[in-house]
């Protein structure tokens, strides 16, 4: 299985295997990337999602920004990342088998009182 890693401490960076760096079709696709990469494992609804990143719309049209940003997403990221990203009719997800981001070893270091 191919490593997935995530920064999203700082500036979002996202690495595939040991070279492998891709960029975002736009800047709320790259949000909406680390957010749901952040919350990996996690069910996450749609309308919760269209809300969160275009809740300056209408509940329409926050829906279709929201389909269309997951097809441009799905487009830009490598084969080799595409199966994390999963979706159904009322909610979207990212798988985290095989996934690393240091927001998760700072929550596990936090956890143990580790001061490094």
């Amino acid at each position: 299985m191919t490593r997935l890693q995530v920064s999203v401490l700082g500036t979002l960076d996202i690495q595939v295997g040991t070279f492998d760096r891709f960029s975002f079709p736009s800047a709320k696709g790259k949000d909406l990337f680390g957010h749901l990469a952040v919350n990996a494992g996690s069910r996450i609804s749609r309308e919760k999602l269209a809300e969160l990143f275009w809740g300056d719309a209408t509940d329409k049209r926050a829906r279709a920004n929201l389909r269309q940003a997951l097809t441009r997403l799905r487009q830009a990221i490598p084969d080799t990342v595409r199966h994390h990203l999963k979706a159904d009719t009322g909610s979207v997800y990212f798988d985290d088998s095989g996934l690393e981001t240091d927001i998760f070893d700072f929550n596990r270091l936090l956890e143990e009182g580790t001061i490094e």
